[in-house]
């Protein structure tokens, strides 16, 4: 009776425990991924991402100074990049709780990271808006992140994963902690 009830309280979606259903099949993720990544934020200067519900799979794009540049200047700033470029990150990570600790310090989970793509070939343009006033602990900005025409290479053996676009907005310039 107590294993019933047990089951019965478990969440919608989520698989009982010891039910491996609804695990991710890492080496299964293929071309229009991107439909199941429903969730976007962002962070720091600057961290954008998209992710699905189950935090099993996600895409993150970083790089440096963006928003810093935006408030020098005290209006938007666009910048496009070619992909790869060393000045920024594009992966596609698949496992576990995998966005859990990208803008966040309190760590409740384990991040498990089974297979990651990065970005070999493509675009990436990124306008950074000031939102706010800049204090000693924040820089506020809305961030708009457009991927174009990328191909994402698999860390291991595998095909190259097409991402034709993909669009992130999110506020950033707040730092985690």
């Amino acid at each position: 009776m107590i294993l019933l009830l047990l089951a019965a309280c478990q969440p919608p979606g989520d698989p009982a425990p010891g039910d491996d259903t609804g695990a991710l099949d890492v080496h299964a993720v293929e071309a229009g991924f991107e439909a199941a990544l429903v969730y976007e934020g962002g962070c720091a200067d600057v961290v954008l991402y998209r992710w699905s519900p189950d935090d099993t799979l996600a895409l993150l794009f970083r790089t440096t100074g963006v928003v810093a540049a935006a408030h020098a200047v005290g209006g938007p700033v666009t910048t496009t990049w070619t992909l790869p470029d060393p000045a920024v990150e594009v992966a596609l990570q698949a496992g576990e709780h995998v966005t859990h600790v990208v803008c966040n310090d309190a760590i409740e989970h384990e991040v498990v990271v089974a297979r990651t793509w990065r970005a070999g070939a493509g675009s990436a343009s990124l306008t950074v808006t000031p939102t706010g006033e800049a204090t000693e602990w924040e820089l506020p900005a809305r961030g708009e992140l457009t991927l174009s025409d990328v191909v994402l290479d698999p860390e291991d053996d595998g095909d190259p994963i097409p991402l034709p676009s993909l669009a992130v907005t999110a506020g950033v310039g707040w730092f985690p902690g």
